[in-house]
């Protein structure tokens, strides 16, 4: 699943660069989106800085662009793979450690920057074999420029009351805000497809043209063919003091919580002494593994192995097969294995390799059906592997 995703990334120009598990704490605490309640803390023995298992990895990117990468030229294309370290929150979360795939791009700014960001993001999901999924579009901006207006000791409750969507406790908090209390209200029910924009005009009156950014990623992810994919939730607040621009989460059947998101934080940057815009996403790798489980049913993931062998000569067999490019396991009867076909049905390979003094032939482990002939088999499996014991019945008669 891993290396489909970072197949889209790379097939889009993006760079994978690795950064350590663990960062110093003032880096992490200039992106403005990290809690103390939510992250693990230690002190470094040798120096007495207080660091913290990074529980996300763009700020860490934001430092490599504005340090290391500094002399090189803008736009910067990178993708990273690594775990972050989170306690554990929602019925989805079970586990503190969390796989994490995303990009980074930046440098550009605009609509089209942001819609490749969602494209790629709903690139890597379809290649993954995830076909259901929404991509949930939202403008925290507009927002936080109503909750700006309250009293400053009613806004952290304000924002709360939105994020669990608490409609009687939002009015009762905006109540005393009047016309923009009721503009607030009305903006956290708006959620649906793109037509609900029109709506959320009507509602912000003269201030609409806060709207544009997010109109404008609409169109521009509409002309790349995501169109059915989108919706709008004009009353999430997810990455509140994080994102400048639009943001997005991506739903799916299974986990009841986003399998990834991301948006545009044009003030990350300067936070490191560089002032360049950016944008990206990261996909929680065991929510997109729960989402893919939900779809088809198994609690197997597709093998990384393409063929399991029992042979003879399995060593020689098996370095051929893998010169030819496949993914070989080697299953020797006498070293364990005495059962091949269970092994690779429990492993999900999809096919094993018997030969011996009857020749070679198929066994498709799903079905149990033996295979005599390539005919039936994937014609560039069978060819392979017929090129093989051909090169190796050669090699065999000229020793």
């Amino acid at each position: 699943m891993s290396r489909a995703v970072f197949a889209a990334f790379e097939r889009h120009g993006y760079t994978l660069v690795h950064t350590p598990p663990f960062e110093r704490i003032d880096v992490l605490e200039r992106a403005g989106n990290v809690r103390a309640e939510d992250v693990l803390q230690f002190v470094d023995a040798d120096g007495g800085d207080v660091a913290m298992f990074r529980p996300d990895i763009t700020p860490q990117i934001a430092r490599l662009v504005a340090t290391r990468l500094r002399d090189w030229p803008a736009p910067y294309r990178l993708a990273y793979e690594g775990h972050v370290i989170r306690r554990p929150r929602g019925r989805a979360r079970r586990q503190r450690q969390i796989p994490q795939a995303g990009i980074e791009l930046i440098g550009l700014q605009g609509p089209e920057a942001d819609a490749e960001v969602i494209e790629i993001a709903a690139r890597a999901l379809r290649d993954v074999g995830l076909v259901s999924f929404v991509l949930e579009l939202a403008l925290v901006p507009v927002l936080r420029a109503l909750i700006d207006r309250a009293p400053a000791e009613g806004r952290d409750e304000l924002t709360q009351a939105l994020a669990r969507k608490d409609l009687p406790a939002l009015r009762e908090l905006t109540r005393p805000l009047g016309a923009r209390g009721a503009q607030l209200v009305e903006l956290a029910q708006l959620y649906g497809g793109l037509e609900i924009l029109s709506e959320a005009r009507r509602v912000l009156g003269r201030e609409a043209g806060a709207l544009a950014p997010l109109e404008a990623l609409a169109k521009a992810a509409e002309a790349r063919g995501l169109g059915p994919f989108l919706r709008v939730d004009l009353g999430e607040v997810r990455g509140f003091g994080y994102y400048t621009g639009p943001s997005f989460a991506v739903l799916a059947e299974g986990p009841g919580e986003p399998i990834g998101g991301g948006g545009r934080y044009d003030e990350l940057l300067g936070r490191f002494g560089r002032g360049l815009p950016g944008a990206g996403f990261a996909l929680d790798l065991d929510h997109l593994a729960w989402a893919l489980r939900e779809r088809v049913g198994t609690r197997h993931a597709p093998s990384a192995i393409d063929l399991a062998i029992r042979a003879e000569d399995g060593v020689r067999l098996a370095a051929s097969l893998r010169a030819a490019g496949l993914r070989v396991a080697e299953l020797p009867g006498d070293a364990g294995c005495q059962d091949p076909r269970a092994w690779a049905r429990a492993w999900s390979v999809p096919w094993l390799l018997e030969t011996g003094p009857f020749g070679h032939r198929f066994v498709e482990v799903a079905s149990e059906r033996v295979l005599l002939s390539g005919r039936t088999v994937p014609r560039d499996l069978a060819a392979r592997v017929q090129r093989c014991l051909e090169a190796q019945k050669e090699r065999s008669r000229w020793e």
